[in-house]
């Protein structure tokens, strides 16, 4: 099982947009896919479950979820993901310089930081 943590310092880079657009990318080409949703304001949470609610009349051949965490408990949601057979987990970290970043970056196989691009 692959993990990758999208962090960032502050809101409105993009972090949840991207773990998301990255969680359906995955879903379409076939890879369980599970985001974990770190960040107080569940949008992560909130968009799984339109997708969910759009999903019911032609539900996909691969399984996409999308689950409010606790920092303190992702070592054990990694555990249950792979358990439940997931390939791809993304954590999506609150905004802040904190302790659930630091977590989730040292559990991430892969940890992605959304920047403005920038020119010289």
């Amino acid at each position: 099982m692959q993990t990758i943590s999208t962090i960032a310092t502050q809101g409105g880079v993009g972090k949840t947009t991207l773990a998301v657009h990255i969680a359906a990318a995955a879903q379409a080409d076939g890879l369980a896919t599970l985001v974990l949703d770190l960040d107080p304001q569940n949008s992560a949470t909130f968009w799984g479950d339109k997708r969910l609610e759009t999903q019911k009349e032609a539900p996909p051949k691969t399984k996409l979820a999308v689950r409010f965490a606790a920092a303190v408990r992702l070592d054990r949601e990694l555990a249950q993901a792979a358990d439940e057979g997931y390939q791809l987990v993304i954590i999506d970290t609150p905004p802040t310089d904190t302790n659930e970043a630091k977590t989730a970056a040292r559990l991430a196989d892969v940890v992605l930081v959304p920047v403005q691009p920038g020119g010289h």
